[in-house]
């Protein structure tokens, strides 16, 4: 309830290399616009197209979603990022996934403790990949978002030993 979402045509004033933000605290996604985004170059090494723009708007929301139910902090970062990148990538057309499968040849993390924040800010789209093809091959996707959601797993706050 209340989310706002503000489109920046011409950029962010201090984040210019994010399409979208989530503000928990004022409960509002900034986004930059489709031009705009597109200028900005390939994302997930692929031209901007408005599936793929569309996917940012998912991205953010899913952020909103999560805020509803994690604290701020590191370990919820993760799983702020997990959840959004999985619902990224799930809400693409198959064939524009595939293409960003084909982009980054990847396996997805092994298990919870390979989610790093290390990886994440070295490499956000790779990230996004392994996450959402770690989900894609657990068992139980459902319950483990609702264990997720809970605070029952918690991520790693830094990266793996």
């Amino acid at each position: 309830p209340g989310l706002e979402v503000q489109l920046h045509p011409q950029g962010f004033t201090d984040r210019d290399n994010h399409i979208g933000l989530y503000d928990p605290v004022r409960n509002r996604i900034d986004l930059l616009g489709y031009q705009r985004a597109g200028a900005a170059g390939p994302v997930f090494k692929i031209p901007m197209n408005e599936p793929l723009y569309a996917s940012f708007v998912v991205h953010e929301v899913a952020h909103a979603v999560v805020a509803r139910h994690l604290p701020v902090g590191l370990r919820a970062l993760l799983a702020h990022e997990y959840v959004a990148y999985v619902a990224q990538l799930a809400s693409l057309p198959p064939a524009l996934r595939a293409q960003v499968f084909d982009a980054y040849p990847l396996e997805g993390f092994g298990n919870t403790r390979e989610i790093s924040l290390t990886y994440y800010q070295l490499a956000p789209c790779a990230f996004g990949v392994k996450a959402f093809l770690h989900f894609q091959g657990l068992p139980d996707q459902r319950g483990f978002m609702q264990r997720l959601l809970a605070g029952a797993i918690t991520l790693p706050a830094a990266a793996p030993e």
